[in-house]
């Protein structure tokens, strides 16, 4: 979609002009380059589908972009396409964190995105968070290209809140079970997930989440 991709690379190039004299113009240039690559990665096909909701840009501690995600709406649910340059080989796990900041360690984006509550992992009987994604898993070059499907997460005004969400990757994979977060290691990335439009609030208007089973 090329208006997904052109709010992307403008969101790109003003994060980089920010930084002011933290980039060179060589470092500015190369980051554009790794984020219009990384925008065009998690675009979806023109015409595919519902609309794109919200995006991010993952960046690493030593704020260097190494990631990119996109979210697609879904009549039950949301589509999540990420893709990863960079990263150190290996699973790591990813999820959606309740409080879009991402600062020093990244443990201002709090914990993991649940507006129904419950608790972690795909093993747990009272888990999933509407948060948890699978593990990412990362070659030894480096780079990869995931979609997944979430139908308990909402692209809603609990998503899209006062203090709004953030995707944080960590260093080691989650074990699906172990509490708040799957033993999953540090949070060695995060990208804030910023709404693309006005009406992202209002969207799933008629997407009531699954009932749990008692």
């Amino acid at each position: 979609m090329t208006t997904l991709r052109t709010t992307l690379a403008a969101a790109s190039a003003l994060a980089v002009l920010a930084a002011g004299p933290a980039f060179s113009q060589e470092q500015q240039d190369a980051a554009a380059t790794v984020h219009e690559r990384l925008a065009t990665l998690v675009a979806p096909p023109e015409g595919v589908g519902g609309p794109v909701l919200g995006m991010a840009r993952i960046l690493n501690r030593d704020g260097l972009q190494v990631g990119a995600a996109s979210f697609q709406a879904a009549p039950n649910g949301t589509l999540v396409r990420m893709a990863f340059t960079g990263v150190a080989p290996g699973p790591k796990g990813i999820h959606v964190h309740e409080t879009g900041t991402c600062e020093g360690d990244f443990k201002a984006a709090g914990g993991h995105f649940s507006a129904a509550g419950g608790d972690h992992g795909f093993w747990h009987e009272n888990g999933p968070h509407a948060g948890d994604l699978p593990n990412v898993y990362i070659p030894e070059g480096g780079e990869t290209t995931v979609a997944y499907f979430n139908e308990r997460l909402r692209l809603d005004e609990t998503l899209f809140d006062a203090d709004g969400a953030a995707m944080v990757l960590h260093a080691k994979a989650d074990d699906y079970r172990s509490q708040p977060a799957g033993e999953s290691g540090d949070r060695i990335a995060c990208g804030v997930i910023e709404p693309l439009s006005p009406q992202a609030a209002e969207q799933p208007t008629d997407q009531t989440p699954p009932v749990r089973a008692e």
